[in-house]
């Protein structure tokens, strides 16, 4: 699910990620296996794509089509019997890094390696302010900061990470589960970055755009990659065009957001839309 350059989104941040993001002039990007900590369905793959992956369907088509055929036959002959003997066709797993022969091996014993080297950022495809935002990732001392597609992927553009930008899709349906392939012509369409743009339904509300960077020369089996994630650096006079403050702010929080966007962005703090009396 492709995105528009010019399409307007948002961010919604505690107070100590929009200082550090003000203050060092950078963008923190966890990677996968830090985002699984709070959301254990990031980056999961359906029961069936799981199915195809895995080579389980091999498995399957082997024993269908070639053991029980010659174990029900009435004289087996000796090509039938040295069909029993061979092995199932081993599958082959696209990843942006090097195609992964699993060969008795299982998609989890890649996964935490693999995951490690996904680093992300997420925004919500929206100008309008979303009340559960706020609540979920803004809380109260919290400020929404806005930008557009083209400013941060330009920001995040850099020699040694490839990006890919998309949005989640919420409805997945993976090429694997119709039993097909995702060719990987380019590095955006191989078939472990599907599993990292889609969702559960339930996650809707969050109309989430992801930046996934990940530099594609790395041996991943071998290099070790941080923990939490890397920090990019930004120009943030450029990336941030308007900075929204949290519904019913008190007039404390409110000065102190004021002090640090005319320092640092020379702008003046929005009004949140949600204010309301008691």
């Amino acid at each position: 699910m492709n995105t528009t350059d010019d399409q307007i989104i948002t961010r919604y941040l505690t107070l100590s990620k929009f200082i550090d993001l003000l203050t060092n002039n950078r963008l923190f990007l966890p990677s996968l296996q830090h985002l699984k900590k709070s959301e254990k369905l990031e980056g999961t793959r359906t029961s069936l794509k799981k199915f195809f992956d895995d080579g389980t369907d091999e498995m399957l088509n082997h024993f269908v089509n070639k053991v029980f055929p010659c174990l029900f036959a009435s004289n087996p002959r000796d090509q039938d019997i040295n069909q029993i003997k061979s092995k199932p066709e081993s599958k082959n797993y696209q990843t942006p890094f090097t195609n992964l022969n699993f060969n008795g091996n299982k998609f989890e014993d890649f996964q935490k390696v693999l995951n490690e080297s996904y680093f992300i950022s997420c925004w919500h495809a929206s100008e309008d302010e979303n009340m559960a935002m706020w609540k979920i990732y803004g809380q109260e001392d919290s400020v929404r900061v806005k930008t557009t597609v083209k400013i941060l992927k330009d920001m995040l553009s850099s020699d040694l990470y490839t990006l890919v930008v998309k949005k989640v899709d919420y409805n997945y349906k993976g090429a694997s589960e119709n039993g097909g392939s995702i060719e990987c012509s380019t590095s955006d369409e191989c078939e472990d970055l599907v599993r990292i743009f889609q969702k559960h339904k339930a996650f809707q509300y969050e109309q989430e755009i992801r930046y996934v960077a990940y530099d594609k020369n790395k041996d991943f089996t071998t290099t070790k990659d941080p923990d939490n994630g890397i920090y990019l650096k930004v120009d943030i006079k450029t990336l941030i065009k308007d900075v929204r403050l949290p519904p019913n702010c008190s007039t404390l929080f409110k000065e102190i957001i004021t002090n640090l966007t005319t320092q640092y962005l020379e702008i003046e703090p929005s009004q949140s839309t949600y204010d309301y009396e008691d």
